[in-house]
Parts: structure tokens; sequence; C-alpha cells
């Protein structure tokens, strides 16, 4: 539901700042390519691409607990310039987002990051 909520966004964003055509260039990657380690390509006003990663909570800003990152997540964060996370709170009331742009390389004020697990497989 969030990723959907952020696509959409994105492409009413683009076409107020009269950008129709790079509206119609925003992707849902997430459903074809979950190992992309993003969820969204969409564009700023300049044309550049953006990767945004959604995670998204049915907790208020207020109460969030928190996030899951992927490995494959992080690394991308990690090596991509236009990398970024797309916070969406209270998804099934009143759902609001914010960008907190790349929280793997530069970590908001009052956010902290920490290794969770390892998975071992055979």
């Amino acid at each position: 539901m969030g990723e959907r909520f952020v696509f959409e966004q994105e492409i009413e964003q683009l076409k107020r700042q009269d950008k129709g055509n790079l509206a119609r260039r925003v992707e849902l990657v997430s459903f074809d390519y979950s190992e992309r380690g993003f969820d969204i390509k969409s564009y700023d006003a300049n044309g550049e691409e953006v990767h945004i990663e959604v995670k998204t909570t049915m907790a208020t800003e207020a109460t969030d607990p928190g996030f899951w990152l992927s490995e494959c997540e992080r690394q991308t964060a990690k090596d991509d310039p236009s990398w970024r996370l797309y916070r969406v709170w209270n998804i099934e009331d009143k759902p609001h987002y914010r960008n907190l742009g790349n929280v793997v390389t530069t970590l908001p004020r009052s956010w902290q990051i920490a290794p969770c697990g390892w998975f071992v497989s055979r």
C-alpha cells in the first residue's frame, strides 16, 4: 500500500511541476525486480533519476518504532547516490510520508541505525 501511495504521489508531484514527460516514466520496480534495492524509479524536477525505497507503517509518526532494511537495500544505499528512503506513516487512515534521504550514508537527526541480524543458510 505504501509503495503504491508514494508511486502515485511521485507522478502527481511531477505533473504539478509541469513534468508530465517524467511522470510517465516513473516505475514501480519492486513488483518486477525486488533485488534492485529500491521500490520506485522516479525523477527530480531536473530530470535526474531518483531511486526510492519505501518503508510503510500503520503507526503514526510519533509512535514509529522504526523499520528494517535488508542487506540488499543497505548495500544499494551505500553505493547508489540516487537512493532515498521514504517513510510512510498511518497508511490505513491518513497516509503521509517524508523523504528521509539516504539513511545509510547520512542519517537524519534523532534516528539511529544498528545491525540487527544475520541469515545463515546451507
